[in-house]
């Protein structure tokens, strides 16, 4: 995967949010409302701007990889862990 991953090109913020949107309806019409994301800070700021919008609309937890646990305890101590609908914190 790591060459396709470098050749394909990295998605826009319109791209991520576009695809969430697709993702957050498919889920939530089979019932689901909450989900533990093991993704990276990209996911992380899409579901941020989701949730700036008033277009999250289910719960999400988001981790990220161990090895920015640096990068994550940076953030935790500048934005907090979040609240009810959008939390991270975690590494996996």
């Amino acid at each position: 995967m790591d060459l396709v991953f470098a050749a394909q090109p990295d998605p826009s913020e319109a791209e991520l949010d576009e695809a969430f949107e697709r993702a957050q309806q498919h889920a939530l019409e089979r019932g689901v409302t909450m989900i533990h994301d093991m993704g990276s800070f990209s996911a992380l700021e899409t579901y941020r701007r989701a949730k700036e919008r008033g277009a999250l609309r289910m719960r999400i937890y988001s981790l990220v990889p161990i090895a920015q646990w640096q990068q994550l305890a940076d953030y935790v101590q500048r934005e907090g862990r979040g609240d009810e609908l959008l939390r991270w914190g975690g590494l996996k």
